[in-house]
């Protein structure tokens, strides 16, 4: 369901509702259609995408100017999906978000010396955990162990809920909690409903598209993926409101 809630999908089916009422609505029609052409287009730019993804990079970068907070006693890091195979490796490997979030959290373990908990459960059939394929790329090309794996999860509320089990049986409390900055506020509302401190380490910040420079106007793939990113938080964030609470 979120994934035609999400652009290009549900600007493609409000066309497409212009195009069925075209007999008989024509004005109404018109107005879909126009509507699915401007949004499809103003999401597309990168001024627009960039922008939106900025306004929910709310914390800052830890450790950058000097040493780190020294309460967290753990670093747990969420997967962001996966491509089921691939044929260089015979196996399923990390997604491009997994894999950023993944090499952030190597370096902050080497900076920290701190244990670290991978979570992420199977997303697609026959396929394992993410927890479990971070945890194989994490020692394959970083030569990093994981210490924990949470394999359970499906989604960033579970994230929370299984982690904070694990790392509560271990009388850990506080945490650095790694994933992308526009993610993040919906992260750390998640982990401290569970009961968790979080001490978060965003990552793969968005950098605003200069807008007077005309490439900022000009649609691409690229942009447009990001806007779904915006428009994705924004609906997860709301949902949460409404089904965990999380105000």
């Amino acid at each position: 369901m979120k994934y035609l809630l999400l652009p290009p999908a549900s600007l493609l089916l409000l066309f497409l509702a212009g195009l069925l009422l075209l007999p008989r609505r024509r004005s109404l029609a018109w107005i879909l259609i126009a509507a699915s052409f401007i949004g499809i287009w103003v999401l597309s730019t990168p001024f627009v995408a960039t922008r939106a993804l900025s306004q929910l990079q709310i914390y800052e970068a830890v450790g950058v100017q000097g040493d780190l907070p020294s309460s967290p006693q753990a670093i747990v890091v969420l997967s962001a999906g996966l491509r089921p195979f691939a044929p260089e490796s015979g196996a399923a490997e990390l997604g491009p978000l997994s894999l950023e979030r993944l090499r952030y959290a190597a370096r902050l373990v080497r900076r920290s010396n701190l244990p670290i908990l991978l979570s992420g459960g199977s997303i697609a059939p026959k396929t394992p955990a993410l927890a479990e394929i971070m945890a194989r790329t994490l020692e394959r090309d970083f030569k990093l162990k994981a210490d924990w794996q949470e394999v359970d999860s499906s989604n960033t509320h579970t994230n929370a809920v299984y982690s904070a089990k694990i790392l509560k049986e271990k009388d850990i409390r506080t945490i650095f909690l790694v994933t992308h900055a526009w993610h993040m506020p919906r992260a750390k509302k998640s982990f401290e409903r569970a009961g968790l401190e979080v001490v978060p380490a965003p990552m793969g910040f968005a950098v605003p598209s200069d807008g007077s420079r005309l490439r900022a106007w000009i649609p691409s793939a690229g942009a447009l993926q990001l806007s779904s990113y915006a428009l994705h938080e924004w609906i997860g964030t709301l949902w949460y409101w409404i089904s965990h609470d999380l105000l």
